[in-house]
């Protein structure tokens, strides 16, 4: 008798340690999938939490937070030396951009297209401007809006992104400039 009753008390023990395990699993699956889409923008990063691990470290105190919040900063990068293939002009044909896309970021028709390497934008103009960015291995694509003298504006609340030639700039909802990407190969 005591045999069965230890037998049935490692049954009950082993099912419950299953069903930990499994929900384990789950989770830590659920986790690896849903680093790319936490339904809301995840502002060219896989989340949120990394915007703070990709700007580069300062190890000072922080500033003190002003009471007002600042007006919203709007940058310009003018086009550098020897981008021969700058223009504000948009494209007749896509063979001209595809080494600055990935499938995911491709077009029919481009307004913009910008890599360094490892990280691709691009602004589609088919009857409406769309962004399509695979940065720092996220993925988003968004409405974007001309911002004159080759800019787009992309609202990816709580944070806005602005491409500007030779770079992409994603600011927080006070102004401030919480990731640049550059982009050193562009066409706009």
């Amino acid at each position: 008798m005591v045999a069965a009753n230890r037998n049935r008390a490692l049954g009950i023990i082993m099912v419950v340690l299953m069903v930990l395990l499994v929900a384990v699993l789950g989770l830590i699956g659920w986790l690896y999938f849903n680093r790319t889409y936490q339904g809301h923008a995840p502002v060219l990063l896989k989340n949120q939490d990394e915007i703070e691990t990709t700007a580069p470290v300062n190890n000072a105190a922080p500033a003190p937070q002003a009471a007002a919040p600042a007006a919203p900063v709007t940058v310009t990068v003018p086009a550098p030396a020897g981008n021969s293939g700058a223009s504000n002009s948009s494209n007749s044909g896509s063979s001209s951009y595809d080494a600055l896309t990935i499938p995911a970021t491709r077009c029919s028709n481009y307004a913009y297209a910008g890599t360094n390497g490892s990280d691709f934008v691009s602004v589609c103009n088919d009857g409406g401007y769309t962004y399509k960015a695979y940065v720092n291995d996220g993925y988003l694509e968004r409405p974007a809006s001309a911002g004159g003298s080759g800019r787009f504006v992309v609202d990816a609340s709580p944070h806005t992104i602005t491409v500007s030639g030779a770079a992409v700039f994603v600011q927080d909802s006070s102004g401030n400039t919480v990731l640049t990407v550059p982009m050193t190969n562009w066409r706009g």
